[in-house]
């Protein structure tokens, strides 16, 4: 709201006289950010000249606009958009404004009391002066909030870039190095590789980095065309299990996980066992961890010759029911987890241990292996993990 013509003449000479005063006023103002804003003292905005002369063609977008002068948008625009760029907090930028018109109008005050200036030019002048900040703030505002979108862009595309050379090819350390700092990893610690199936633009597990970093676990995400990868830093004394937990919670679809490798520069080794896990996935919302044990990495390594060598094996087997293949080959997994002890594997199923003899001999006639024959207990288990990882899925669809 301008000032009355009436009453101009006194606004102009107070104007004049808060102007004259203005290099303490901007001594005094310095003085009460860096004293109640701590960004601002620790150098966070910048230079105390520097942040001073913006403070300067600040009052003095007040004192223009006091006069009825055109007051020019540019300086709170210019300032907004730095600011963004140097990472002030917002709320602290308001406070730095909201301290600016206070020490602003103390100075108004300060002279109409020495002038003897009317009540009412100071309510004129108090409106004026907050319908100014209003206006400013608002500049400030919108044009921070538009550069931090501009930087979040940028910085996001820059991330994607450097996660994907990260999983890439193998890096030099010294690149490895730039691009674990710039990241926010370490070099060495406990590391996952995840993996979930994406349709094109959508996140399938929106905050997902936000709900891991609760519990302690610093991740980096690359949203692809068909995948959401993410390389996830455990905690140094944490339970990886509890890594797995928390993807559980979040899954909307199956998530392949790599074993844990200790290593960064291993990401892209590990970046292939949890896009196996994943695509041997047998279905539904949950973390399918790779397990690292030489056979599954054998399989892994070579899956087309893997899928047909289990394929040979496992012969007649693979034409049974769905539900009678899975239990003769759980059956033989638990036998072979029990050391070839029927009865553990009987106590292991909850069953008869007549029902897992049973379920042997048809394994044996289904196959033509023996299971008294160590070559051939060992392509069965080959084989049966092979089924596990890589071919269930296929054959029941």
């Amino acid at each position: 709201m301008p000032v009355s013509m009436q009453r101009q003449p006194r606004v102009d000479e107070l104007v004049a006289r808060v102007q004259a005063g203005l290099p303490d006023l901007l001594e005094r103002l310095m003085d009460r950010i860096e004293a109640e804003i701590p960004f601002y003292a620790a150098g966070g905005a910048g230079p105390r000249d520097d942040v001073k002369r913006q403070v300067r063609s600040n009052v003095e977008f007040v004192l223009a606009g006091l006069v009825g002068r055109d007051t020019d948008a540019r300086g709170a625009t210019d300032t907004g958009r730095l600011r963004a760029r140097q990472r002030v907090p917002l709320p602290d930028l308001l406070s730095a404004y909201r301290l600016l018109f206070s020490e602003v109008w103390a100075a108004f005050l300060a002279e109409a009391g020495r002038s003897g200036t009317e009540s009412e030019v100071l309510v004129e002048i108090a409106t004026t002066i907050f319908e100014l900040q209003n206006a400013h703030n608002a500049r400030v505002i919108i044009a921070f909030r538009d550069e931090s979108d501009h930087l979040a862009r940028t910085e996001e595309r820059e991330r994607t870039v450097l996660i994907d050379a990260l999983l890439g090819d193998t890096l030099p350390r010294g690149r490895l190095v730039e691009i674990a700092r710039t990241l926010g990893l370490s070099l060495t610690g406990k590391f996952l590789v995840i993996v979930t199936p994406a349709e094109i633009g959508k996140d399938p597990m929106p905050g997902i980095r936000a709900y891991l970093s609760a519990a302690d676990v610093v991740s980096v995400w690359s949203l692809r065309s068909e995948h959401l990868v993410g390389v996830l830093e455990l905690p140094e004394r944490g339970d990886p299990r509890a890594a797995l937990r928390a993807l559980d919670d979040r899954a909307t679809g199956p998530i392949g996980a790599s074993p844990v490798f200790c290593d960064l520069g291993r990401a892209p080794w590990a970046l292939g066992l949890a896009r196996f896990a994943v695509d041997s996935h047998a279905g539904g919302c949950r973390v399918e961890q790779f397990r690292d044990s030489p056979l599954n990495l054998l399989v892994a390594a070579a899956p087309e010759a893997a899928r047909d060598s289990a394929r040979s094996v496992l012969g007649d087997l693979l034409d049974q029911p769905p539900e009678r293949r899975t239990s003769i080959l759980e059956t033989f997994d638990a036998w072979v987890e029990a050391g070839g002890s029927t009865q553990e594997a009987a106590t292991m199923l909850h069953c008869h241990r007549n029902t897992i003899r049973y379920r042997l001999d048809r394994l044996e006639e289904l196959t033509g292996r023996s299971l008294t024959d160590p070559r051939d207990v060992a392509e069965l288990v080959a084989a049966a993990r092979v089924w596990i990882q890589m071919l269930r899925r296929e054959i029941d669809e």
